[in-house]
């Protein structure tokens, strides 16, 4: 099973890179369909990108940040996010032609440190390992 979680997380720093790459233009520039899915809310049709029900044409987005550990956000010009973590990660489907979407429309992306979400997930995993050493001593005294 540690082997099974090594390739997992091998694989998804890999994604991660791969992302990176492609905003930071280090991979040639692919043609992308014309319309797709990213996830469940977003979907791309020509130069409009469809956020649920709200529609935006290429030349509003402002910015799209990329975090080091996969997380992704996208602001309109005035500094307003439009999509962040929830719906816009390295897990969704077609993330890596969205991305070169994002570069074909010539939308400022940027990489940006993610050290405060590394330390959430610390967080989070002594939490829950904390959780479960208490119920373990609850049970044995009650």
């Amino acid at each position: 099973m540690a082997f099974d979680m090594q390739q997992a997380e091998f694989f998804r720093y890999a994604l991660i890179q791969n992302v990176i790459d492609i905003i930071q233009n280090n991979v040639p520039v692919y043609i992308v369909p014309d319309s797709f899915n990213v996830g469940k809310r977003l979907s791309v049709n020509g130069n409009t990108l469809h956020i649920g029900r709200k529609c935006f044409e290429a030349y509003e987005i402002g910015k799209f940040t990329v975090n080091t550990e996969g997380s992704m956000a996208l602001y309109d010009r005035y500094g307003k996010k439009l999509c962040g973590t929830f719906g816009l990660n390295i897990s969704v489907k077609n993330i890596d032609v969205f991305c070169k979407w994002i570069k074909n429309n010539n939308i400022s992306a940027e990489v940006v440190s993610g050290k405060i979400e590394r330390v959430f997930q610390y967080m989070f995993l002594i939490l829950g390992i904390a959780v479960i050493v208490v119920i373990k001593v609850l049970r044995k005294l009650g």
